[in-house]
């Protein structure tokens, strides 16, 4: 609201001999650089946390796999312009969430913020407990319990894990 009020005054008070179309049109024009402004600024952020964990983009786009060229259109045209298995690879190496990342935001989504039951939590902060050793063994025993067609809810098809560890 504040911004229309602004627009207002800066454009009606020197354009009142102009048409109102001309109003309508520096609106939309102003409203465009305004959420241009909105989008552009996650990217920026993007770029400056990228920057804080590694040394340059060029170090990150080797890390990552991702040409360095496609990382800087990527700030350049924003993160909703962008194939989703790169924004995926990002998040995935810098260890942050999408659904963040998407409303503007980098960081982690906690587990308070995933729709999950009371003893699905504690499992899963009992698993980011364990170094990277308990971590794979806890894999395994998944693996083995789901082999057992005691352990195994009624599936069509059977998913895969074991490519997963």
């Amino acid at each position: 609201m504040l911004f229309l009020e602004f627009f207002r005054y800066k454009y009606i008070q020197k354009d009142a001999k102009h048409s109102k179309n001309t109003y309508f049109f520096k609106l939309i024009f102003a409203i465009i650089v305004l959420i241009k402004g909105v989008i552009m600024d996650i990217e920026q952020k993007l770029k400056n946390y990228i920057l804080k964990r590694n040394s340059t983009i060029t170090a990150f786009s080797k890390k990552t796999k991702i040409p360095e060229t496609t990382l800087n259109g990527i700030f350049k045209r924003g993160i909703r312009n962008s194939v989703v298995s790169n924004i995926s690879r990002i998040c995935k190496n810098l260890d942050i969430s999408i659904d963040l990342l998407l409303v503007g935001q980098i960081g982690k989504l906690s587990l308070t913020q995933i729709d999950l039951r009371d003893d699905e939590k504690i499992i899963l902060q009992n698993y980011n407990n364990l170094n990277e050793l308990g971590q794979i063994e806890a894999k395994k025993h998944i693996i083995l319990l789901l082999q057992s067609k005691d352990y195994q809810k009624i599936f069509t098809r059977q998913p895969n894990l074991a490519n997963n560890i």
